[in-house]
């Protein structure tokens, strides 16, 4: 597979996808954004989708799939770069897809939009191409919660070298040209507005959860752009790689942290497979 030169790569794991690709490619090119699309199942072309992601010069990677939709955040575990998620409507109106492309484990976020959203997933794209020099971060100090979740970006922070600035409110404290926003949000108390035209990643945060809460994320997740519950370190990661697309400055440092990761699970691996053995 030949070196892919465009700025956006777009994946999508099925020909059935093509109601949304087909609106994804058409939004981006009336953007001028420069974009290349394959059809690469996380599932059935495994290989092909290795040599697809590191064929690829792409700043930001769009991809989208139904069903189980493995692919966005497969796609995530391959690259540093920003991969921004399509959930798929199939069973279940798509609430599967959008499960499995928001919910992923620490370190490899998916920035996810609603479900079939690919005018949201353009904008993104739109957007993330920009240059970006400061992550400012939201949300209701005084729930306890959402602080101890806004703490734990500090030591992930210190790890890229990057720092972020917390702001009560985004009105007045958040300029959408330059700045990108963690926004921790109570999920039943969220609104997009006010949010329009920038690069804000919602975070919902809840101590305990439930089917009725899932169902409410889908609603949510129609507007805007976001990232696992609970996951606020994701969303600081997110942001970070978007910063990163376009210097390349943390690239280093991105693969350190996940290599650290790795090293931790592989650790626990080994652990676990001597107390089991037989």
């Amino acid at each position: 597979m030949g070196l892919l030169l465009a700025d956006v790569l777009v994946v999508f794991g099925s020909k059935s996808d093509e109601p949304v690709y087909s609106r994804v490619m058409s939004g981006l090119k009336e953007n001028s954004v420069s974009a290349e699309l394959h059809i690469c199942s996380a599932h059935r072309t495994p290989k092909e989708l290795d040599a697809l992601i590191e064929s690829t010069s792409a700043k930001i990677i769009i991809a989208g799939a139904g069903l189980s939709a493995a692919l966005p955040g497969v796609v995530a575990s391959k690259t540093a770069k920003p991969v921004i998620g399509v959930p798929v409507s199939g069973a279940f109106a798509g609430l599967d897809a959008l499960l499995s492309t928001v919910q992923m484990p620490k370190g490899y976020p998916v920035i996810t939009t609603g479900v079939g959203n690919a005018k949201q997933a353009v904008e993104a794209a739109s957007l993330a191409l920009k240059s970006y020099g400061l992550v400012k971060v939201t949300g209701n100090k005084y729930n306890q919660g959402i602080k101890q979740k806004i703490d734990s970006i500090k030591p992930i922070a210190n790890k890229l070298g990057l720092s972020f600035e917390f702001i009560e409110t985004v009105e007045g404290n958040f300029d959408k040209n330059h700045q990108i926003l963690v926004n921790v949000v109570e999920l039943a108390g969220f609104s997009s507005e006010g949010l329009e035209d920038c690069l804000a990643l919602n975070v919902p945060v809840l101590k305990e959860s439930s089917t009725p809460e899932a169902l409410e994320l889908f609603e949510k997740t129609k507007h805007g752009l976001w990232i696992g519950l609970n996951r606020v370190e994701n969303a600081f990661i997110a942001a970070a790689q978007l910063m990163n697309a376009n210097s390349g400055a943390i690239s280093g440092k991105l693969k350190a942290y996940r290599e650290e990761l790795a090293k931790s699970v592989l650790e626990d691996d080994s652990s676990e497979t001597k107390k089991f053995k037989q």
